[in-house]
């Protein structure tokens, strides 16, 4: 499983509208954040959430099937892709 990695740094420039600024600004205050972290946060979650839809996506119809003779024959329920994915890593 890939994680993201805080340890290497790089820079990340994008031009937004100023009133997108004062929004995320505002919000980043009232969540006690830099604007930095306000902001890593959100990516994170977008790429959390979108990245579990991508990769069910790419799960063919084998893969799905053999998801599910686990789930029953073993009685595990799978929170998300990830963990499902693990399983199976797990068991070859």
């Amino acid at each position: 499983m890939t994680t993201l990695s805080e340890n290497k740094i790089a820079r990340l420039t994008i031009d937004i509208p100023v009133d997108f600024h004062r929004v995320i600004k505002a919000n980043a205050t009232l969540a006690s954040n830099s604007i930095k972290e306000y902001v890593v946060d959100a990516i994170k979650k977008k790429l959390i959430v979108e990245g579990d839809c991508q990769m069910q996506k790419k799960l063919n119809k084998k893969t799905a099937n053999l998801l599910q003779e686990y789930q029953k024959a073993e009685k595990v329920v799978f929170d998300d892709v990830n963990s499902a994915m693990g399983y199976l890593t797990d068991k070859s």
